[in-house]
């Protein structure tokens, strides 16, 4: 992959820091075949350079940086990124503010905020079946902003959902159209399946769903558009990463055992996970191994 070095995820404010930080996921789109992703070092809001806007084109092999949707970001950027795999519009929400931008191929624009948000670092995914942006978030609980109407409106809080902390998970389940809608810090294996009648059903995972990918847990969740099921990757210290299988549709928790060599070696490690739709089963783990360092891509086809 061009272009992948220590110069295009660091953070010019914070020196050492990365904008792979505090962060679990970056998105793919089918239709421009681009990966994208939005991120922040963990420093404090004030400084042009905290936010980066990074993208790869798979018909070049090449990573870039692109104009960002805004100045200045609160540090970390969690489950923040998401994708509409029909246009490949990407989104993305500022931390603590409740602001939400829509990318729609070729520039960033402001959609419909939520104030619900506002002081929190909300999950969010998207909804193909309920078509809009579902994010969640301590007390505000489960909400989809939806492009045919430009509003927020709330699909509910799960039971138990109280004052989490903000480093929830959200996911789409393809294949039922439910969601997965998990804890985080508190409990990180306490989460919900979000059914299509409106429904939480309270489920109990054996290993954490807390975002997101750092050196001692690097807790990274995606889907696998071929299986349908859901691939967790969760550290083990300084040993190779356990990788967990989990069917959605069973309950069904599998664990893999060390399938993908993400080593740690430093305290500062960190990485995100983006699962390829066009290539079922394959996911892009992109990892920082330490300070100033070059990140390292590791591409994994799953069986």
């Amino acid at each position: 992959m061009g272009g992948l070095t220590w110069s295009l995820v660091q953070d010019p404010n914070m020196g050492n820091g990365s904008v792979l930080e505090y962060a679990n996921k970056g998105i793919y789109d089918p239709v421009r075949k681009e990966i994208r992703y939005v991120g922040v070092g963990d420093t404090s809001p004030g400084g042009s350079d905290e936010t980066k806007y990074l993208r790869y084109r798979v018909s070049t092999n090449q990573w870039s940086e692109e104009a960002k949707p805004f100045i200045d970001q609160q540090s970390h950027t969690w489950d923040f990124n998401a994708v509409n795999p029909v246009t490949g519009y990407n989104y993305i929400v500022k931390a603590r503010t409740g602001d939400f931008w829509q990318w729609n191929g070729s520039s960033w624009s402001s959609i419909a905020g939520n104030s619900d948000f506002s002081a929190q670092l909300p999950a969010c995914t998207w909804d193909e079946t309920r078509v809009g942006l579902v994010c969640s978030a301590r007390s505000a609980g489960v909400q989809i902003w939806r492009p045919s109407t430009g509003i927020w409106s709330s699909l509910g809080t799960p039971p138990g959902f109280t004052n989490p902390p903000y480093h929830q998970v959200i996911h789409y389940h393809r294949q039922s159209g439910d969601l997965l809608v998990g804890y985080g810090g508190n409990d990180p294996t306490k989460f919900w399946r979000l059914k299509q009648n409106g429904t939480f059903e309270a489920l109990t995972a054996p290993t954490s769903l807390e975002c997101c990918g750092n050196a001692s847990e690097a807790k990274l969740t995606a889907f696998d558009y071929r299986t349908g099921k859901f691939l967790v990757l969760r550290g083990k210290g300084s040993l190779q990463s356990n990788l967990w299988e989990y069917n959605f549709t069973t309950n069904v928790w599998t664990n893999l055992g060390n399938r993908i060599p993400v080593v740690r070696t430093a305290s500062s490690d960190w990485g995100i996970i983006v699962p390829i739709q066009d290539f079922g089963g394959v996911v892009l783990i992109i990892k920082q191994p330490g300070p100033q360092t070059t990140p390292t891509a590791y591409l994994y086809k799953h069986n």
